[in-house]
């Protein structure tokens, strides 16, 4: 499967897409999609070239700014349309036990341990993304 997006002919950067709210904001859209360089969560990947090339010639106004026509202030002979290669490829995944990560966050500090059981138990609460990334970080080589 092949996906086609924007890099940067400098950095070699993918350009990626930032959504903000437009809550608020009489007739426009619900969210406004960017396109930058800043973004490392989100890359910009579009189904045809041509489609990203009009993209880059033609930025869209705040108000109409969706995911597959987004804003920018690029320079449009700064950036380059390349085709994005995607291998699928099932993975075997072992998440953390919820008392793994809480023996991880408490770090040998009984009180602490106690109150995250206590949590889980009685409000069955659980760990955030944040705090399961920062375990695998931790503990992945």
């Amino acid at each position: 499967m092949n996906k086609y997006g924007l890099r940067n002919k400098k950095t070699d950067k993918l350009l990626g897409v930032t959504a903000h709210s437009n809550d608020g904001q009489d007739f426009c859209g619900d969210t406004e999609y960017i396109l930058d360089e800043y973004d490392n969560d989100t890359t910009w990947l579009i189904d045809s070239a041509g489609h990203a090339q009009w993209v880059l010639e033609h930025p869209t106004a705040w108000y109409n700014a969706g995911y597959d026509t987004p804003n920018h202030s690029l320079k449009p002979s700064e950036f380059e349309v390349v085709e994005v290669e995607m291998k699928l490829t099932p993975v075997e995944v072992k998440l953390p036990t919820y008392k793994e990560v809480a023996k991880w966050k408490a770090k040998g500090d009984k009180k602490d341990y106690d109150f995250y059981m206590y949590q889980h138990e009685e409000r069955d609460s659980h760990f955030s993304l944040y705090d399961i990334r920062e375990y695998l970080r931790a503990n992945t080589q």
